[in-house]
């Protein structure tokens, strides 16, 4: 698996969607993602499917900018601070 798609699957981010809405979650930083429908679409393809050439590829985009993409969502979450702290730590 790339590392790319690696660090972006380990963030255990949720896609919430709802007629034209849809949110990425990230549940350690609480951070929301406002998607449009072909980013939702192509996360949910990416779930699925550990291949981003195959990905970017049924999308007609370059596979750069799809990992560009997956990069500036890990490093959104990466260096936002949590907002809980973990457990024991006051």
């Amino acid at each position: 698996m790339e590392p790319i798609l690696q660090a972006f699957k380990s963030l255990e981010l949720k896609l919430f969607s709802s007629d034209d809405v849809h949110v990425l979650f990230s549940p350690e930083t609480l951070q929301l993602f406002h998607l449009n429908s072909t980013s939702a679409r192509v996360l949910r393809d990416i779930w699925a499917d550990n291949d981003l050439i195959a990905v970017a590829s049924r999308y007609g985009m370059p596979e750069e900018k799809l990992r560009a993409f997956l990069g500036g969502v890990v490093y959104s979450v990466e260096t936002s601070r949590p907002v809980v702290r973990e457990r024991g730590n006051l």
